[in-house]
């Protein structure tokens, strides 16, 4: 980790990327074992590595992969399963409730024929709140919606109790709905991003360039870039669609940190 004046915060000392900080918290690989743990802001360890793989806090709870087993469950900050580990992958809680795959035990037969483990909702006690019946999910945003996905390709949102609000197509156009499973904005892009700061990236599908749309659809900053990114206190990154370098832009699309980085 590097400070803001690019001076080393803490020495070169994991074996893979460590994920950023939340709650003076941050998820990091030991040299030696390459086992994942927690360490503080001077990088010490706070939970030891111990776990074959680690997402970040949410919640107070955060998804580790045992790594005798090779199944997920949850730790608390102390690092003490909170759930025990009995899922063949977890992601990040939001809102009380996280994704979980069930393992190839608990699918029946039909299930690992035609889809393999399928995805659902737990909730705080490990308990199913949404059934597995998704081939794919993804954490739930702070409106209560979230993306999961009925086959490889189709994707759906789906309200908490597990009710499809939207789904998507073929196609994979892409809109918004709000909290109440209402299409907001028309399914009109290839692809999109989140709002963040009122705007949300959007790929435009004839165009297949990035841009960014307001709450009621319309472009903002027009189509320009080959990738973009959710804004963050009033930048986005966007990748230049000549040179394919990275830099950032403001709310009016233009360059405030010129193209400059792979």
């Amino acid at each position: 980790f590097i400070d803001e004046s690019g001076a080393w915060a803490i020495e070169p000392a994991f074996s893979e990327e460590p994920a950023a900080f939340v709650d003076d918290l941050a998820c990091a690989a030991d040299a030696g074992s390459r086992l994942w743990g927690f360490i503080d802001r001077t990088g010490a360890w706070i939970i030891e590595p111990a776990f074959a793989a680690v997402h970040t806090f949410a919640e107070g709870l955060a998804a580790a992969c045992d790594a005798k087993s090779g199944l997920w469950g949850y730790i608390d900050v102390q690092g003490t399963w909170a759930i025990e580990p009995h899922f063949a992958d977890a992601q990040s809680f939001c809102s009380g409730i996280a994704p979980a795959k069930q393992t190839e035990d608990d699918a029946d037969d039909r299930q690992r024929v035609l889809y393999g483990q399928l995805w659902g909702f737990i909730d705080a006690t490990g308990t199913w709140a949404v059934d597995p019946q998704f081939a794919g999910a993804r954490p739930f945003s702070e409106d209560g919606l979230t993306a999961v996905c009925r086959t490889e390709r189709s994707w759906e949102f789906v309200d908490t109790a597990g009710n499809e609000a939207f789904a998507g197509t073929w196609s994979e156009r892409w809109g918004f709905v709000n909290a109440g499973g209402t299409l907001a904005i028309s399914c009109d892009f290839s692809d999109v991003q989140d709002f963040s700061e009122g705007f949300a990236p959007a790929c435009d599908r004839e165009m297949d360039l990035w841009g960014a749309i307001d709450t009621s659809g319309s472009w903002k900053i027009s189509p320009a870039f080959s990738e973009m990114r959710p804004f963050e206190n009033g930048l986005a990154a966007a990748r230049d669609a000549e040179s394919g370098r990275w830099g950032f832009i403001d709310a009016d699309g233009t360059w405030r940190i010129d193209p400059a980085f792979a």
